[in-house]
Protein backbone atom coordinates (compact mmCIF):
# COMPACT_ATOMS: atom_id res chain seq x y z
CA UNK A 1 0.00 0.00 0.00
CA UNK A 2 1.35 3.18 -1.05
CA UNK A 3 0.76 5.05 2.13
CA UNK A 4 2.06 1.87 4.56
CA UNK A 5 0.17 1.42 7.60
CA UNK A 6 0.52 5.40 8.15
CA UNK A 7 -3.27 7.40 8.34
CA UNK A 8 -2.58 9.46 5.03
CA UNK A 9 -3.35 12.43 6.84
CA UNK A 10 -0.46 12.23 9.07
CA UNK A 11 1.57 12.48 6.36
CA UNK A 12 -0.59 15.30 4.73
CA UNK A 13 -0.06 17.28 7.69
CA UNK A 14 3.75 16.43 8.09
CA UNK A 15 4.12 17.83 4.59
CA UNK A 16 1.72 21.26 5.16
CA UNK A 17 4.08 21.71 7.94
CA UNK A 18 7.17 21.49 6.14
CA UNK A 19 6.00 23.53 3.28
CA UNK A 20 4.55 26.28 5.93
CA UNK A 21 8.19 26.63 7.58
CA UNK A 22 9.51 26.48 4.13
CA UNK A 23 7.58 29.66 2.87
CA UNK A 24 8.34 31.77 6.37
CA UNK A 25 11.63 30.88 6.08
CA UNK A 26 12.55 28.89 8.28
CA UNK A 27 14.56 26.05 6.97
CA UNK A 28 15.54 24.09 9.91
CA UNK A 29 12.32 23.71 10.88
CA UNK A 30 11.04 22.77 7.61
CA UNK A 31 13.66 20.43 7.19
CA UNK A 32 12.91 18.34 10.71
CA UNK A 33 9.29 17.93 9.14
CA UNK A 34 10.64 16.83 5.94
CA UNK A 35 13.15 13.96 7.95
CA UNK A 36 10.14 12.77 9.79
CA UNK A 37 8.37 12.37 6.68
CA UNK A 38 11.00 10.81 4.70
CA UNK A 39 12.19 8.55 7.59
CA UNK A 40 8.92 7.06 8.94
CA UNK A 41 7.45 6.97 5.46
CA UNK A 42 9.95 6.81 3.12
CA UNK A 43 7.68 4.39 0.88
CA UNK A 44 5.21 7.15 -0.12
CA UNK A 45 4.97 10.01 -2.26
CA UNK A 46 5.17 12.26 0.58
CA UNK A 47 7.88 10.62 2.24
CA UNK A 48 9.79 10.88 -1.37
CA UNK A 49 8.91 14.41 -2.51
CA UNK A 50 10.28 15.04 1.90
CA UNK A 51 13.41 13.28 0.73
CA UNK A 52 14.38 15.32 -2.19
CA UNK A 53 13.38 18.74 -0.16
CA UNK A 54 15.89 17.46 2.18
CA UNK A 55 18.38 17.21 -0.45
CA UNK A 56 17.58 21.17 -1.79
CA UNK A 57 17.77 22.17 1.63
CA UNK A 58 20.43 20.75 2.08
CA UNK A 59 22.07 22.39 -0.83
CA UNK A 60 23.97 25.79 -0.76
CA UNK A 61 22.28 26.96 -3.97
CA UNK A 62 18.50 25.44 -3.06
CA UNK A 63 18.65 27.03 0.30
CA UNK A 64 19.20 30.55 -1.92
CA UNK A 65 16.69 29.76 -3.90
CA UNK A 66 13.97 28.79 -1.20
CA UNK A 67 15.28 32.31 0.62
CA UNK A 68 14.61 34.38 -2.38
CA UNK A 69 11.60 32.72 -2.79
CA UNK A 70 10.19 33.43 0.52
CA UNK A 71 11.25 36.86 0.27
CA UNK A 72 8.79 37.36 -3.05
CA UNK A 73 6.57 36.01 -0.83
CA UNK A 74 7.26 38.52 2.29
CA UNK A 75 6.93 41.48 0.03
CA UNK A 76 4.16 40.71 -1.71
CA UNK A 77 1.65 40.77 1.36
Amino acid sequence: EESGDTPPLMQESLMGAAKTNEILNDLPKAKRYYERLAHDYPKSVFGKEAADRIKVLSDDEGKQDVESLSAQFATSN
